[in-house]
């Protein structure tokens, strides 16, 4: 017997009969288009498809976020893999790649190849090492980086750049 512990099914059947219901009540509307009330019909139909592609859209961008953070978690306990030059090493070597500049702020990948590579978070002259044993950045000399630094890590789009990063490193 099949158990759905996940709700996939369920999912995928109210998904299914709010499509059926969105193509009943469109073709309502378009029979009665020459009524007012198949205009009203086919405006609350519009609205129905809008939202369902929204929360769509909103799911799959929780679901990558959630893989994301998974991807972190799972980083933050393996081995810090060797840098590319070795015969062990996966990432890809590169001197520096920008994988996010927007409103002063640019996180880097670095993977030389003649030591460890890092991802770090550079905003004016201040650059800020991202630790990822304990998934938090640091200052250059080792210290906890300000509060406003460590806040970038709530970001959706800021932990999907930071695993991008980690795959550059051979995580």
């Amino acid at each position: 017997m099949y158990l759905d512990s996940n709700g996939n099914m369920a999912e995928l059947a109210l998904a299914g009969a709010h499509v059926g219901n969105l193509g009943a009540g469109a073709a309502f509307g378009v029979v009665n288009f020459w009524n007012p009330v198949g205009w009203v019909v086919l405006v609350v139909v519009g609205v129905a498809a809008i939202a369902g592609i929204y929360y769509g859209v909103q799911y799959a961008n929780d679901k990558a976020t959630q893989k994301a953070v998974s991807m972190l978690n799972f980083a933050s306990t393996a081995a810090t893999p060797p840098p590319p030059n070795d015969p062990n090493g996966k990432g890809t070597q590169t001197s520096s790649k920008t994988l996010y500049n927007k409103n002063g702020t640019r996180i880097d990948v670095e993977n030389p190849g003649n030591r460890p590579g890092q991802i770090h978070v550079q905003q004016g002259n201040s650059k800020y090492i991202y630790d990822v044993a304990n998934k938090n950045f640091l200052t250059t000399n080792g210290q906890m980086a300000p509060k406003a630094i460590q806040e970038l890590l709530k970001s959706p789009d800021i932990i999907k750049v930071i695993v991008k990063g980690l795959t550059y490193l051979g995580y």
